[in-house]
């Protein structure tokens, strides 16, 4: 795993032009992305003061886009640190801001390591 420094010195490369991009602008886009999931965010349909996970229909809301975003529910479990959602005492928009934030450092480590596999011609990038 690579520290918050060693990542912002990374950059990604657009497939199409060939351009360099900072990192910057990729947590840029991230926080767009979080920001729109958010205002999407279902409003909890149980009793004022209960977790947001008390309501049926939210923890299917958020099951659902934890698996669209391609995690399993163990893998969700792990990035909130419980065993149960009640027990994450955060908000469903910081779960959800937490779990791409962990999406996007586990994007940047798999961007770093194909930087450094050898292209052809036996010159690493």
């Amino acid at each position: 795993m690579y520290t918050t420094e060693e990542l912002s010195d990374a950059v990604t490369v657009d497939v199409e032009t060939g351009e360099v991009e900072p990192v910057k602008q990729i947590e840029s886009a991230l926080e767009k992305a979080i920001d729109v999931a958010v205002a999407d965010e279902p409003k909890p349909t149980v009793a004022s003061g209960a977790h947001w996970s008390a309501s049926l229909q939210t923890r299917k809301a958020f099951w659902a886009e934890t698996n669209r975003r391609g995690l399993t529910n163990d893998q969700v479990h792990l990035v909130l640190g419980h065993d149960h959602l009640a027990q994450y005492e955060g908000t469903y928009a910081q779960a959800l801001g937490l779990i791409d934030a962990w999406i996007n450092a586990r994007t940047a480590d798999a961007q770093v390591d194909a930087l450094n596999v050898a292209q052809p011609g036996g010159i690493p990038l």
